[in-house]
Protein backbone atom coordinates (compact mmCIF):
# COMPACT_ATOMS: atom_id res chain seq x y z
CA UNK A 1 0.00 0.00 0.00
CA UNK A 2 2.76 2.41 0.90
CA UNK A 3 4.51 1.79 -2.38
CA UNK A 4 1.39 2.70 -4.32
CA UNK A 5 0.83 5.88 -2.35
CA UNK A 6 4.38 6.92 -3.16
CA UNK A 7 3.83 6.23 -6.82
CA UNK A 8 0.71 8.38 -6.77
CA UNK A 9 2.41 11.35 -5.16
CA UNK A 10 3.40 14.17 -7.42
CA UNK A 11 6.88 15.62 -7.54
CA UNK A 12 6.54 18.07 -4.68
CA UNK A 13 5.21 15.38 -2.35
CA UNK A 14 1.58 16.52 -2.41
CA UNK A 15 -1.34 14.47 -3.56
CA UNK A 16 -4.05 15.82 -5.79
CA UNK A 17 -7.49 15.81 -4.17
CA UNK A 18 -10.25 13.69 -5.70
CA UNK A 19 -12.17 16.87 -6.46
CA UNK A 20 -9.27 18.31 -8.46
CA UNK A 21 -8.77 15.00 -10.26
CA UNK A 22 -12.43 15.06 -11.31
CA UNK A 23 -12.06 18.64 -12.52
CA UNK A 24 -9.02 17.70 -14.61
CA UNK A 25 -10.86 14.69 -16.07
CA UNK A 26 -13.83 16.91 -16.95
CA UNK A 27 -11.50 19.35 -18.71
CA UNK A 28 -9.88 16.45 -20.60
CA UNK A 29 -13.30 15.25 -21.74
CA UNK A 30 -14.35 18.73 -22.84
CA UNK A 31 -11.15 19.48 -24.76
CA UNK A 32 -11.14 16.11 -26.49
CA UNK A 33 -14.75 16.62 -27.52
CA UNK A 34 -14.02 20.11 -28.86
CA UNK A 35 -10.99 18.95 -30.87
CA UNK A 36 -12.78 15.97 -32.42
CA UNK A 37 -16.29 17.40 -32.83
CA UNK A 38 -15.61 19.18 -36.12
CA UNK A 39 -13.96 16.04 -37.53
CA UNK A 40 -16.99 13.80 -37.02
CA UNK A 41 -18.24 14.30 -40.58
CA UNK A 42 -14.96 13.56 -42.40
CA UNK A 43 -15.90 11.03 -45.13
CA UNK A 44 -14.97 7.40 -44.58
CA UNK A 45 -11.81 6.24 -46.30
CA UNK A 46 -11.41 2.76 -47.77
CA UNK A 47 -10.14 1.03 -44.62
CA UNK A 48 -12.98 2.46 -42.54
CA UNK A 49 -15.41 1.53 -45.30
CA UNK A 50 -14.19 -2.05 -45.26
CA UNK A 51 -14.47 -2.31 -41.48
CA UNK A 52 -17.96 -0.80 -41.58
CA UNK A 53 -19.10 -3.14 -44.37
CA UNK A 54 -17.82 -6.19 -42.48
CA UNK A 55 -19.61 -4.90 -39.37
CA UNK A 56 -22.84 -4.47 -41.32
CA UNK A 57 -22.61 -8.07 -42.51
CA UNK A 58 -22.16 -9.24 -38.91
CA UNK A 59 -25.23 -7.25 -37.85
CA UNK A 60 -27.13 -8.99 -40.66
CA UNK A 61 -26.09 -12.37 -39.26
CA UNK A 62 -23.27 -13.04 -41.73
CA UNK A 63 -19.95 -13.97 -40.08
CA UNK A 64 -16.72 -12.30 -41.21
CA UNK A 65 -14.47 -13.78 -43.93
CA UNK A 66 -17.38 -15.63 -45.60
CA UNK A 67 -18.95 -12.96 -47.83
CA UNK A 68 -16.09 -10.42 -47.78
CA UNK A 69 -12.34 -10.72 -47.37
CA UNK A 70 -10.07 -8.62 -45.16
CA UNK A 71 -7.06 -9.49 -43.01
CA UNK A 72 -7.99 -7.64 -39.82
CA UNK A 73 -9.03 -9.52 -36.65
CA UNK A 74 -12.79 -9.81 -36.07
CA UNK A 75 -12.78 -7.72 -32.89
CA UNK A 76 -12.37 -4.61 -35.01
CA UNK A 77 -15.53 -5.40 -36.98
CA UNK A 78 -17.40 -6.08 -33.75
CA UNK A 79 -16.33 -2.67 -32.44
CA UNK A 80 -17.63 -1.03 -35.61
CA UNK A 81 -20.86 -3.00 -35.25
CA UNK A 82 -21.30 -1.52 -31.77
CA UNK A 83 -20.71 2.02 -33.09
CA UNK A 84 -23.16 1.55 -35.97
CA UNK A 85 -25.82 0.10 -33.68
CA UNK A 86 -25.55 2.87 -31.09
CA UNK A 87 -24.65 5.94 -33.14
CA UNK A 88 -26.01 5.19 -36.59
CA UNK A 89 -24.88 3.95 -39.98
CA UNK A 90 -22.86 6.95 -41.12
CA UNK A 91 -19.38 8.48 -40.95
CA UNK A 92 -20.64 10.69 -38.12
CA UNK A 93 -21.87 7.68 -36.14
CA UNK A 94 -18.59 5.80 -36.52
CA UNK A 95 -16.51 8.85 -35.65
CA UNK A 96 -18.71 9.53 -32.61
CA UNK A 97 -17.70 6.10 -31.37
CA UNK A 98 -14.07 7.02 -31.99
CA UNK A 99 -14.55 10.28 -30.08
CA UNK A 100 -15.81 8.43 -27.00
CA UNK A 101 -12.97 5.91 -27.21
CA UNK A 102 -10.54 8.81 -27.51
CA UNK A 103 -11.96 10.49 -24.41
CA UNK A 104 -11.45 7.22 -22.57
CA UNK A 105 -7.88 7.01 -23.87
CA UNK A 106 -7.10 10.54 -22.63
CA UNK A 107 -8.44 9.74 -19.17
CA UNK A 108 -6.40 6.53 -19.03
CA UNK A 109 -3.22 8.34 -20.10
CA UNK A 110 -3.77 10.92 -17.35
CA UNK A 111 -4.35 8.28 -14.67
CA UNK A 112 -1.48 6.07 -15.80
CA UNK A 113 1.06 8.91 -16.07
CA UNK A 114 -0.05 10.17 -12.66
CA UNK A 115 0.32 6.68 -11.25
CA UNK A 116 3.79 6.23 -12.76
CA UNK A 117 5.07 9.65 -11.70
CA UNK A 118 2.98 12.72 -10.82
CA UNK A 119 0.20 15.09 -11.83
CA UNK A 120 2.41 17.48 -13.80
CA UNK A 121 3.65 14.63 -15.97
CA UNK A 122 0.04 13.53 -16.51
CA UNK A 123 -1.04 17.00 -17.64
CA UNK A 124 1.82 17.20 -20.16
CA UNK A 125 1.09 13.67 -21.41
CA UNK A 126 -2.61 14.34 -21.92
CA UNK A 127 -2.00 17.61 -23.78
CA UNK A 128 0.48 15.97 -26.14
CA UNK A 129 -1.72 12.91 -26.68
CA UNK A 130 -4.83 14.97 -27.41
CA UNK A 131 -3.10 16.82 -30.20
CA UNK A 132 -0.90 14.07 -31.65
CA UNK A 133 -3.65 11.44 -31.76
CA UNK A 134 -5.86 13.69 -33.84
CA UNK A 135 -3.11 15.11 -36.09
CA UNK A 136 -3.54 14.85 -39.84
CA UNK A 137 -0.14 13.19 -40.30
CA UNK A 138 -1.44 10.22 -38.26
CA UNK A 139 -4.85 10.35 -39.99
CA UNK A 140 -6.17 10.87 -36.49
CA UNK A 141 -9.71 11.67 -37.63
CA UNK A 142 -10.18 8.13 -38.98
CA UNK A 143 -11.39 5.23 -36.82
CA UNK A 144 -8.40 2.97 -37.38
CA UNK A 145 -7.77 -0.14 -35.29
CA UNK A 146 -4.76 1.43 -33.61
CA UNK A 147 -6.98 3.78 -31.57
CA UNK A 148 -8.86 0.81 -30.13
CA UNK A 149 -5.65 -1.11 -29.41
CA UNK A 150 -4.23 1.67 -27.23
CA UNK A 151 -7.52 2.09 -25.36
CA UNK A 152 -7.62 -1.57 -24.29
CA UNK A 153 -3.87 -1.67 -23.60
CA UNK A 154 -3.93 1.44 -21.41
CA UNK A 155 -6.94 0.12 -19.51
CA UNK A 156 -5.10 -3.18 -18.98
CA UNK A 157 -1.98 -1.40 -17.73
CA UNK A 158 -4.01 0.72 -15.32
CA UNK A 159 -5.73 -2.36 -13.88
CA UNK A 160 -2.29 -3.97 -13.63
CA UNK A 161 -1.10 -1.13 -11.38
CA UNK A 162 -3.85 -2.01 -8.89
CA UNK A 163 -3.03 -5.70 -9.08
CA UNK A 164 -1.37 -5.95 -5.69
CA UNK A 165 -4.03 -4.21 -3.59
CA UNK A 166 -6.65 -6.94 -3.36
CA UNK A 167 -8.21 -9.65 -5.53
CA UNK A 168 -4.97 -9.75 -7.51
CA UNK A 169 -5.76 -13.09 -9.15
CA UNK A 170 -9.04 -11.76 -10.57
CA UNK A 171 -7.35 -8.56 -11.70
CA UNK A 172 -4.61 -10.57 -13.43
CA UNK A 173 -7.32 -12.34 -15.45
CA UNK A 174 -8.91 -8.98 -16.32
CA UNK A 175 -5.54 -7.56 -17.44
CA UNK A 176 -5.07 -10.53 -19.75
CA UNK A 177 -8.62 -10.33 -21.12
CA UNK A 178 -8.22 -6.63 -21.94
CA UNK A 179 -4.96 -7.33 -23.77
CA UNK A 180 -6.73 -10.15 -25.60
CA UNK A 181 -9.33 -7.60 -26.71
CA UNK A 182 -6.51 -5.32 -27.92
CA UNK A 183 -5.13 -8.17 -30.03
CA UNK A 184 -8.59 -8.75 -31.50
CA UNK A 185 -8.52 -5.14 -32.72
CA UNK A 186 -5.14 -5.49 -34.48
CA UNK A 187 -2.55 -8.25 -34.46
CA UNK A 188 0.21 -5.99 -33.15
CA UNK A 189 -1.72 -5.64 -29.88
CA UNK A 190 -0.22 -8.99 -28.86
CA UNK A 191 3.12 -7.33 -28.09
CA UNK A 192 1.66 -5.31 -25.23
CA UNK A 193 1.22 -8.45 -23.14
CA UNK A 194 5.00 -8.95 -22.88
CA UNK A 195 5.72 -6.11 -20.39
CA UNK A 196 3.02 -7.25 -17.96
CA UNK A 197 4.41 -10.79 -18.08
CA UNK A 198 7.93 -9.56 -17.30
CA UNK A 199 7.19 -6.91 -14.65
CA UNK A 200 5.94 -9.32 -11.92
CA UNK A 201 9.40 -10.92 -11.92
CA UNK A 202 11.22 -7.56 -11.88
CA UNK A 203 9.15 -6.17 -9.01
CA UNK A 204 8.99 -9.16 -6.67
CA UNK A 205 10.86 -7.37 -3.88
CA UNK A 206 8.84 -4.22 -4.42
CA UNK A 207 5.57 -5.99 -3.68
CA UNK A 208 6.87 -8.72 -1.39
CA UNK A 209 5.89 -11.45 -3.83
CA UNK A 210 7.59 -14.82 -4.14
CA UNK A 211 8.83 -16.22 -7.43
CA UNK A 212 5.84 -18.56 -7.45
CA UNK A 213 3.50 -15.55 -7.03
CA UNK A 214 5.07 -13.95 -10.10
CA UNK A 215 4.56 -17.17 -12.05
CA UNK A 216 0.91 -17.33 -10.94
CA UNK A 217 0.27 -13.70 -11.91
CA UNK A 218 1.84 -14.14 -15.35
CA UNK A 219 0.02 -17.44 -15.84
CA UNK A 220 -3.35 -15.89 -15.00
CA UNK A 221 -2.66 -12.98 -17.34
CA UNK A 222 -2.01 -15.49 -20.14
CA UNK A 223 -5.21 -17.38 -19.29
CA UNK A 224 -7.18 -14.12 -19.29
CA UNK A 225 -5.56 -13.19 -22.60
CA UNK A 226 -6.72 -16.44 -24.18
CA UNK A 227 -10.34 -16.18 -23.00
CA UNK A 228 -11.58 -13.60 -25.59
CA UNK A 229 -9.47 -15.22 -28.31
CA UNK A 230 -10.93 -18.67 -27.64
CA UNK A 231 -14.42 -17.16 -27.42
CA UNK A 232 -14.02 -15.61 -30.87
CA UNK A 233 -12.59 -18.85 -32.30
CA UNK A 234 -15.60 -20.78 -30.99
CA UNK A 235 -17.95 -18.22 -32.55
CA UNK A 236 -16.12 -18.36 -35.90
CA UNK A 237 -16.00 -22.15 -35.83
CA UNK A 238 -19.72 -22.44 -35.11
CA UNK A 239 -20.58 -20.14 -38.02
CA UNK A 240 -18.27 -21.72 -40.60
CA UNK A 241 -15.90 -18.74 -40.68
CA UNK A 242 -12.88 -20.30 -38.97
CA UNK A 243 -11.07 -21.36 -42.16
CA UNK A 244 -11.45 -17.88 -43.63
CA UNK A 245 -10.19 -16.31 -40.42
CA UNK A 246 -7.13 -18.58 -40.29
CA UNK A 247 -6.29 -17.91 -43.93
CA UNK A 248 -6.68 -14.13 -43.93
CA UNK A 249 -5.25 -13.50 -40.47
CA UNK A 250 -2.41 -16.02 -40.43
CA UNK A 251 -1.56 -17.68 -43.74
CA UNK A 252 -1.99 -14.73 -46.12
CA UNK A 253 0.02 -12.23 -43.99
CA UNK A 254 2.80 -14.81 -43.62
CA UNK A 255 2.95 -15.30 -47.40
CA UNK A 256 3.26 -11.56 -48.00
CA UNK A 257 5.70 -11.05 -45.11
CA UNK A 258 7.99 -13.73 -46.54
CA UNK A 259 8.07 -11.91 -49.89
CA UNK A 260 8.53 -8.44 -48.37
CA UNK A 261 11.35 -9.43 -45.99
CA UNK A 262 13.16 -7.08 -43.60
CA UNK A 263 15.93 -5.72 -45.82
CA UNK A 264 14.47 -2.22 -45.87
CA UNK A 265 13.30 -2.19 -42.23
CA UNK A 266 15.46 0.69 -41.00
CA UNK A 267 14.92 2.93 -44.07
CA UNK A 268 11.21 2.18 -43.65
CA UNK A 269 11.30 3.19 -39.98
CA UNK A 270 12.97 6.48 -40.87
CA UNK A 271 10.80 7.23 -43.90
CA UNK A 272 7.49 6.40 -42.26
CA UNK A 273 8.49 8.02 -38.98
CA UNK A 274 9.17 11.34 -40.69
CA UNK A 275 5.84 11.12 -42.51
CA UNK A 276 3.93 10.24 -39.33
CA UNK A 277 5.55 13.05 -37.34
CA UNK A 278 4.62 15.74 -39.87
CA UNK A 279 4.68 19.22 -38.37
CA UNK A 280 5.19 17.68 -34.92
CA UNK A 281 8.65 16.33 -35.74
CA UNK A 282 10.28 18.46 -32.98
CA UNK A 283 7.97 16.78 -30.44
CA UNK A 284 9.02 13.34 -31.66
CA UNK A 285 12.69 14.30 -31.46
CA UNK A 286 12.06 15.60 -27.94
CA UNK A 287 10.56 12.22 -27.01
CA UNK A 288 13.75 10.41 -28.09
CA UNK A 289 15.89 12.80 -26.07
CA UNK A 290 13.59 12.42 -23.06
CA UNK A 291 13.61 8.62 -23.30
CA UNK A 292 17.41 8.47 -23.36
CA UNK A 293 17.58 10.92 -20.46
CA UNK A 294 14.96 8.97 -18.51
CA UNK A 295 16.70 5.60 -18.75
CA UNK A 296 19.99 7.20 -17.71
CA UNK A 297 18.54 9.01 -14.67
CA UNK A 298 15.66 6.87 -13.46
CA UNK A 299 17.57 4.09 -11.69
CA UNK A 300 15.71 3.25 -8.50
CA UNK A 301 12.43 4.66 -9.81
CA UNK A 302 9.50 2.38 -9.03
CA UNK A 303 8.00 2.91 -12.49
CA UNK A 304 11.22 2.56 -14.49
CA UNK A 305 10.63 -0.98 -15.73
CA UNK A 306 7.04 -0.15 -16.65
CA UNK A 307 7.84 3.01 -18.61
CA UNK A 308 10.84 1.52 -20.42
CA UNK A 309 9.13 -1.75 -21.37
CA UNK A 310 5.91 0.03 -22.37
CA UNK A 311 7.89 2.39 -24.63
CA UNK A 312 9.98 -0.36 -26.24
CA UNK A 313 7.05 -2.60 -27.06
CA UNK A 314 4.90 0.33 -28.22
CA UNK A 315 7.63 1.09 -30.74
CA UNK A 316 7.94 -2.58 -31.74
CA UNK A 317 4.17 -2.81 -32.28
CA UNK A 318 4.39 -0.19 -35.02
CA UNK A 319 6.70 -2.36 -37.11
CA UNK A 320 5.62 -5.90 -36.31
CA UNK A 321 3.84 -6.41 -39.64
CA UNK A 322 5.09 -6.54 -43.21
CA UNK A 323 3.94 -2.99 -43.87
CA UNK A 324 4.02 0.25 -41.91
CA UNK A 325 1.59 3.08 -42.52
CA UNK A 326 1.51 6.47 -40.88
CA UNK A 327 -1.49 5.70 -38.67
CA UNK A 328 0.32 2.69 -37.16
CA UNK A 329 2.36 5.25 -35.18
CA UNK A 330 -0.78 5.91 -33.12
CA UNK A 331 0.41 2.89 -31.12
CA UNK A 332 3.44 4.75 -29.79
CA UNK A 333 1.75 8.07 -28.95
CA UNK A 334 0.86 7.22 -25.31
CA UNK A 335 4.48 6.17 -24.67
CA UNK A 336 5.83 9.29 -26.40
CA UNK A 337 3.56 11.56 -24.36
CA UNK A 338 4.15 9.84 -21.02
CA UNK A 339 7.94 9.74 -21.42
CA UNK A 340 8.03 13.46 -22.25
CA UNK A 341 5.67 14.24 -19.37
CA UNK A 342 7.68 12.29 -16.79
CA UNK A 343 11.03 13.70 -17.92
CA UNK A 344 9.79 17.28 -17.98
CA UNK A 345 8.22 16.92 -14.54
CA UNK A 346 11.40 15.26 -13.20
CA UNK A 347 13.47 18.25 -14.34
CA UNK A 348 10.97 20.81 -13.06
CA UNK A 349 10.92 19.15 -9.63
CA UNK A 350 14.69 19.41 -9.35
CA UNK A 351 15.24 22.95 -10.59
CA UNK A 352 15.35 25.79 -8.08
CA UNK A 353 14.85 28.76 -10.38
CA UNK A 354 11.19 29.51 -11.06
CA UNK A 355 12.12 30.86 -14.50
CA UNK A 356 13.87 27.59 -15.37
CA UNK A 357 10.90 25.58 -14.11
CA UNK A 358 8.49 27.54 -16.32
CA UNK A 359 10.86 27.34 -19.30
CA UNK A 360 11.32 23.56 -19.10
CA UNK A 361 7.63 22.92 -18.48
CA UNK A 362 6.72 25.11 -21.47
CA UNK A 363 8.94 23.34 -24.02
CA UNK A 364 6.56 20.49 -25.02
CA UNK A 365 3.62 22.91 -25.12
CA UNK A 366 5.47 25.39 -27.34
CA UNK A 367 6.66 22.69 -29.76
CA UNK A 368 3.17 21.24 -29.97
CA UNK A 369 1.55 24.63 -30.54
CA UNK A 370 4.00 25.31 -33.37
CA UNK A 371 2.89 22.04 -34.96
CA UNK A 372 -0.75 23.05 -34.55
CA UNK A 373 -0.06 26.39 -36.26
CA UNK A 374 1.38 24.56 -39.27
CA UNK A 375 -1.84 22.50 -39.43
CA UNK A 376 -4.15 25.34 -38.42
CA UNK A 377 -6.51 24.87 -41.39
CA UNK A 378 -6.97 21.23 -40.47
CA UNK A 379 -7.49 21.88 -36.76
CA UNK A 380 -9.72 24.96 -36.96
CA UNK A 381 -11.28 25.85 -40.30
CA UNK A 382 -11.21 23.19 -43.04
CA UNK A 383 -14.46 21.59 -44.12
CA UNK A 384 -14.57 17.81 -43.44
CA UNK A 385 -14.84 17.03 -47.16
CA UNK A 386 -11.89 19.33 -47.90
CA UNK A 387 -9.85 17.55 -45.23
CA UNK A 388 -10.51 14.24 -46.98
CA UNK A 389 -9.74 15.63 -50.44
CA UNK A 390 -6.48 17.32 -49.47
CA UNK A 391 -5.07 14.55 -47.28
CA UNK A 392 -6.03 11.63 -49.52
CA UNK A 393 -5.70 13.24 -52.96
CA UNK A 394 -6.18 11.85 -55.59
CA UNK A 395 -8.46 9.39 -53.77
CA UNK A 396 -12.11 10.44 -53.98
CA UNK A 397 -13.52 9.30 -50.66
CA UNK A 398 -15.42 12.58 -50.42
CA UNK A 399 -17.41 11.56 -53.52
CA UNK A 400 -18.40 8.13 -52.20
CA UNK A 401 -21.57 9.28 -50.44
CA UNK A 402 -22.99 10.88 -53.58
CA UNK A 403 -22.08 7.83 -55.67
CA UNK A 404 -23.69 5.58 -53.05
CA UNK A 405 -26.84 7.69 -53.06
CA UNK A 406 -27.07 7.42 -56.85
CA UNK A 407 -26.66 3.63 -56.67
CA UNK A 408 -29.40 3.45 -54.03
CA UNK A 409 -31.75 5.35 -56.34
CA UNK A 410 -31.15 2.89 -59.21
CA UNK A 411 -31.30 -0.41 -57.32
CA UNK A 412 -33.45 -2.41 -54.93
CA UNK A 413 -32.35 -3.46 -51.46
CA UNK A 414 -31.81 -7.03 -52.69
CA UNK A 415 -29.64 -6.04 -55.67
CA UNK A 416 -25.94 -6.85 -55.64
CA UNK A 417 -23.26 -4.48 -56.87
CA UNK A 418 -19.61 -5.04 -57.77
CA UNK A 419 -16.80 -2.57 -57.32
CA UNK A 420 -13.72 -3.00 -59.48
CA UNK A 421 -11.37 -1.27 -57.09
CA UNK A 422 -10.88 -0.96 -53.34
CA UNK A 423 -13.78 1.26 -52.31
CA UNK A 424 -15.91 -0.72 -49.84
CA UNK A 425 -17.14 2.54 -48.34
CA UNK A 426 -19.48 2.70 -51.35
CA UNK A 427 -20.90 -0.70 -50.38
CA UNK A 428 -21.47 0.43 -46.81
CA UNK A 429 -22.97 3.81 -47.65
CA UNK A 430 -25.26 2.42 -50.36
CA UNK A 431 -26.49 -0.44 -48.20
CA UNK A 432 -25.94 -2.90 -51.06
CA UNK A 433 -24.20 -6.27 -50.86
CA UNK A 434 -21.06 -6.96 -52.84
CA UNK A 435 -21.23 -9.36 -55.79
CA UNK A 436 -17.74 -10.56 -54.89
CA UNK A 437 -15.87 -11.39 -51.72
CA UNK A 438 -12.93 -9.29 -52.93
CA UNK A 439 -13.84 -5.87 -51.59
CA UNK A 440 -10.17 -4.78 -51.71
CA UNK A 441 -8.49 -5.22 -55.11
CA UNK A 442 -5.28 -3.66 -53.80
CA UNK A 443 -4.67 -7.11 -52.26
CA UNK A 444 -3.95 -8.32 -55.81
CA UNK A 445 -0.80 -6.26 -56.06
CA UNK A 446 0.84 -6.89 -52.73
CA UNK A 447 4.04 -8.92 -52.87
CA UNK A 448 2.87 -12.49 -53.50
CA UNK A 449 2.16 -14.84 -56.40
CA UNK A 450 -1.59 -15.03 -55.80
CA UNK A 451 -2.72 -12.24 -58.14
CA UNK A 452 -3.96 -14.41 -61.00
CA UNK A 453 -5.82 -16.73 -58.61
CA UNK A 454 -7.50 -13.80 -56.85
CA UNK A 455 -8.44 -12.09 -60.12
CA UNK A 456 -9.93 -15.27 -61.60
CA UNK A 457 -11.98 -15.85 -58.43
CA UNK A 458 -13.29 -12.29 -58.52
CA UNK A 459 -14.21 -12.63 -62.21
CA UNK A 460 -16.02 -15.92 -61.58
CA UNK A 461 -17.98 -14.50 -58.64
CA UNK A 462 -19.09 -11.37 -60.50
CA UNK A 463 -20.08 -13.33 -63.61
CA UNK A 464 -22.04 -15.78 -61.46
CA UNK A 465 -23.93 -13.12 -59.50
CA UNK A 466 -24.55 -10.80 -62.48
CA UNK A 467 -24.70 -7.64 -60.36
CA UNK A 468 -27.20 -4.91 -61.11
CA UNK A 469 -24.46 -2.27 -60.93
CA UNK A 470 -20.71 -2.40 -61.53
CA UNK A 471 -18.53 0.50 -60.41
CA UNK A 472 -15.17 0.79 -62.15
CA UNK A 473 -12.50 2.73 -60.24
CA UNK A 474 -9.85 4.13 -62.58
CA UNK A 475 -7.41 5.26 -59.92
CA UNK A 476 -4.05 3.68 -59.00
CA UNK A 477 -4.35 3.89 -55.21
CA UNK A 478 -7.57 1.91 -55.36
CA UNK A 479 -5.75 -0.94 -57.08
CA UNK A 480 -2.51 -0.73 -55.13
CA UNK A 481 -0.69 -0.10 -58.40
CA UNK A 482 -1.04 1.80 -61.67
CA UNK A 483 -3.75 -0.09 -63.63
CA UNK A 484 -2.38 -1.80 -66.73
CA UNK A 485 -4.38 -2.97 -69.70
CA UNK A 486 -2.78 -6.43 -69.65
CA UNK A 487 -4.20 -7.38 -66.25
CA UNK A 488 -6.63 -10.29 -66.77
CA UNK A 489 -9.37 -8.65 -64.73
CA UNK A 490 -9.23 -5.43 -66.76
CA UNK A 491 -9.20 -7.30 -70.08
CA UNK A 492 -12.24 -9.25 -68.90
CA UNK A 493 -14.00 -6.16 -67.51
CA UNK A 494 -13.72 -4.24 -70.78
CA UNK A 495 -15.44 -6.96 -72.79
CA UNK A 496 -17.94 -7.82 -70.06
CA UNK A 497 -19.05 -4.22 -69.55
CA UNK A 498 -19.27 -3.57 -73.30
CA UNK A 499 -21.49 -6.62 -73.82
CA UNK A 500 -23.77 -6.60 -70.81
CA UNK A 501 -23.75 -3.15 -69.20
CA UNK A 502 -24.38 0.46 -70.08
CA UNK A 503 -22.72 3.54 -68.63
CA UNK A 504 -25.05 5.53 -66.35
CA UNK A 505 -22.68 7.69 -64.33
CA UNK A 506 -19.20 9.19 -64.19
CA UNK A 507 -17.21 11.15 -61.65
CA UNK A 508 -14.25 13.16 -62.88
CA UNK A 509 -11.67 14.69 -60.56
CA UNK A 510 -10.90 18.11 -62.03
CA UNK A 511 -8.95 19.55 -59.10
CA UNK A 512 -8.03 18.74 -55.51
CA UNK A 513 -11.28 20.31 -54.33
CA UNK A 514 -13.69 19.58 -57.18
CA UNK A 515 -15.29 16.58 -58.85
CA UNK A 516 -17.75 16.69 -61.74
CA UNK A 517 -20.66 14.23 -61.69
CA UNK A 518 -22.56 13.23 -64.82
CA UNK A 519 -25.52 10.87 -64.96
CA UNK A 520 -27.26 8.84 -67.67
CA UNK A 521 -27.27 10.52 -71.11
CA UNK A 522 -24.89 13.28 -70.00
CA UNK A 523 -22.38 10.62 -68.95
CA UNK A 524 -22.76 8.59 -72.17
CA UNK A 525 -22.47 11.67 -74.38
CA UNK A 526 -19.23 12.79 -72.76
CA UNK A 527 -16.36 11.92 -75.15
CA UNK A 528 -13.98 11.65 -72.20
CA UNK A 529 -16.28 9.49 -70.09
CA UNK A 530 -14.04 6.42 -70.06
CA UNK A 531 -11.18 8.50 -68.69
CA UNK A 532 -13.20 9.31 -65.57
CA UNK A 533 -11.88 8.17 -62.22
CA UNK A 534 -15.23 6.58 -61.28
CA UNK A 535 -17.58 4.96 -63.82
CA UNK A 536 -20.94 3.42 -62.93
CA UNK A 537 -22.47 0.77 -65.19
CA UNK A 538 -25.98 -0.76 -65.09
CA UNK A 539 -26.81 -4.22 -66.36
CA UNK A 540 -28.69 -4.17 -69.67
CA UNK A 541 -31.09 -7.04 -69.01
CA UNK A 542 -32.40 -6.68 -65.45
CA UNK A 543 -34.76 -9.61 -66.02
CA UNK A 544 -31.93 -12.14 -65.61
CA UNK A 545 -32.13 -13.79 -62.21
CA UNK A 546 -28.84 -13.20 -60.41
CA UNK A 547 -26.85 -16.15 -59.11
CA UNK A 548 -24.60 -16.55 -56.09
CA UNK A 549 -20.92 -17.14 -55.59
Amino acid sequence: MKIHSKLQKNGDGKQMSKRNVLIVLAIITLLTGIIRYRLLDVPLERDEGGFAYMAELILDGIPPYTQAYDYKPPGLYLMYAVFITIFGKSPTGIHTGLLLMNIGTMILIFLLARFWYDTKSAIVAVFLSQVLLVSSSLLGFAAHATHFVIFFCLLAYLVFEYLHRDKKWLKALIVGALLGCATLMKHSGVLFIIPVLIIPFLTRKEYGNSFSDAIKISGLIIIGFLVPLIGVLIWLGSTGALDGFLYWNLKYPSIVAKEVGTSDLFPRIYRNGIQAAGSFLPVWILSIVCFLYYISRSRGSKARSRVVLFSIFSFAAVFIGYETRSHYFVLIIPAVAIVIGITVSYLVNRLKSQFQKVLIFSVPFILTIIGIIYQSDYFFTADPAVISRTIYYPNQFADAEKVAGFIQSRTNDSDRIAILGSEPEILFLSGRRSATRYIFTNFFHEKHNLREKMESEMIREIDSVKPAIIVMINQPFSWGALPRGNWPILIWAKGYLDREYELIGTVKLVSVYTSVFKWDKDARDDPGALASQIMIFRRNDRSIIPGTF
